[in-house]
């Protein structure tokens, strides 16, 4: 296990316009409409704009419900990572049949770089993360939110306060969480990790990483173990991992794996339908990367395998999409700092069998540190973000 030393910045009525169609000949092709409405699909390969967030935000998190709807809740209005202004509380909730976004209860504490993991009983668990928006208040409180009230509630604490974590939903119910950071300003990163068991509500503590990391990711594998990869020390990522270790539930202990090729942090990470796991891009040695390389759980090794046509950095998790063809969406996102400095609009999708990424449909707005959601209906919608002109209320669906 090598480590590797790089320093950068921290962190009724629905109305469709579809204009006027001409069918006569040598009139122009329709386009579709800008704006996306319930039961409007755009063109494969593209995006369409859908209904705004009522509040403009970065760093939040989304979940997809049994519902269909999704569930946004916190992030961050102000400067992301510079300003001690409280991050958000609110929440709220989008209807892929209306295309629209409606408010929901807002969260007990407000919060971003935290975890939500929708639970077998249909409930969303939230965890930790940063009270405010320069992560000087960092959190141990957790809640639940029951999609069928629209209500959160208190649920048992972390034994270890921590932002910018990973969250895993094991097969027996239970949520692994793991490492993360636990001081004002993220300076200590940490190496332990707790199970929440959604019965009792309580969370016990499991065996320690044997690298403490944060702004790493997680993917849950087959064989039911769950493979933790790559990360930083301390969470301004002054030391960058290549190291990967494998979380084993029966015994609760923690086994060393083959390292990355490349050490990086803010990776995607994702199983994939082969029952590799692939990883995308991040943060390395020298920068925000293009390259991706594939874990195979039976040699417990990594391959490398086609290169991005951009670099691409994961500080939110899942904005990478594994599609119900097999193939991985990545869009928007890029290297930078939290002020998104260079977010993207370009997009590509990674074919397994090939092992290459083709371009797709850009963005109609470039954005960073977005939500993604793979919808029940195998679109895909992202929200929020930031760009150049500062954060972002606006969302967009891509048809595959």
């Amino acid at each position: 296990m090598r480590h590797i030393i790089r320093q950068f910045p921290r962190g009724g009525a629905l109305f469709i316009l579809i204009g006027l169609l001409m069918y006569s000949a040598g009139a122009p092709a329709w386009r579709a409409p800008a704006v996306h409405a319930g039961g409007f699909s755009p063109p494969p390969g593209t995006w369409a704009r859908t209904g705004s967030l009522h509040h403009a935000r970065a760093f939040a998190a989304a979940t997809l419900l049994p519902s269909g709807q999704v569930l946004v809740a916190g992030g961050c209005q102000a400067p992301c990572g510079h300003d001690p202004e409280p991050s958000l509380a609110s929440a709220e909730l989008y209807n892929p049949r209306t295309g629209a976004w409606t408010v929901t209860g807002a969260m007990r504490h407000p919060r971003l770089q935290y975890t939500a993991t929708l639970l077998p009983s249909g409930h969303v668990l939230v965890v930790g993360g940063c009270a405010t928006a320069d992560c000087s208040t960092i959190l141990a409180s957790a809640e639940l939110y029951n999609p069928r009230t629209g209500a959160w509630t208190p649920t048992g604490s972390l034994h270890d306060a921590r932002a910018l974590q990973s969250a895993t939903l094991l097969p027996d119910g239970q949520v692994l969480l793991t490492g993360g950071c636990g001081d004002p300003g993220c300076a200590i990163t940490l190496a332990s990790a707790e199970l929440y068991n959604p019965v009792s509500g309580a969370w016990t503590t499991t065996g320690s990483l044997h690298d403490p990391r944060a702004r790493h990711r997680t993917a849950l594998l087959p064989n039911g173990q769950v493979l933790v990869a790559g990360g930083c020390i301390p969470a301004n990522c002054s030391t960058v991992l290549d190291s990967a270790e494998l979380y084993h539930p029966r015994t609760g202990a923690w086994t060393t794996t083959g390292s990355l090729q490349t050490a990086r942090c803010c990776v995607g990470l994702m199983l994939l339908h082969t029952g590799q796991a692939l990883a995308i891009g991040g943060h390395d040695q020298t920068g925000a990367s293009t390259s991706a390389e594939l874990y195979n759980p039976v040699r417990g090794a990594w391959t490398a395998t086609g290169s991005l046509s951009d670099a691409r950095e994961y500080e939110v998790p899942e904005t990478a999409t594994l599609l119900p063809s097999g193939q991985v969406l990545v869009a928007g996102d890029g290297g930078g700092n939290n002020n998104g400095a260079t977010p993207l609009a370009s997009a590509e999708l990674y074919h397994p069998r090939r092992g290459v990424w083709t371009a797709t449909g850009a963005l109609h707005d470039p954005r960073s540190f977005q939500t993604t959601t793979l919808l029940s209906n195998g679109q895909v919608l992202v929200a929020g973000g930031i760009n150049a002109t500062g954060i972002l209320a606006t969302a967009e669906l891509y048809q595959p």
